[in-house]
């Protein structure tokens, strides 16, 4: 079972369930992020625009250590600092992650 809110939907490893209060229009596909760190890497893929989940190829894909996946959504670490510092790994469509730029932040 899939759905979504204002055209952005989100997947986790363990079951689908939905953003809301994020409209991002100018975004289309599906943005992984994947962290590292434990027992097994876990993951969570957010679609954007109304386009179809596609965690198995994502548009593009994030990759970082819990420990900066917590420090980001704590606000305590700039997350293009940790790219620049390789504390965060991108594949895929750079530009999409450009557009993402206000929720990453």
């Amino acid at each position: 079972m899939s759905f979504a809110l204002d055209g952005v939907g989100l997947t986790h490893a363990n079951g689908f369930t939905a953003l809301s209060g994020i409209t991002l229009k100018a975004a289309q596909g599906t943005l992984k992020v994947v962290t590292t760190g434990g027992d097994d890497d876990e993951w969570v893929a957010v679609t954007f625009g109304g386009a179809e989940p596609n965690v198995e190829t994502p548009r593009a894909t994030l990759t970082m250590s819990r420990e900066v996946a917590e420090q980001m959504g704590k606000g305590e670490a700039n997350p293009q600092e940790l790219f620049m510092s390789g504390k965060i790994q991108i594949t895929g469509d750079m530009m999409m992650l450009m557009q993402l730029a206000p929720v990453l932040s």
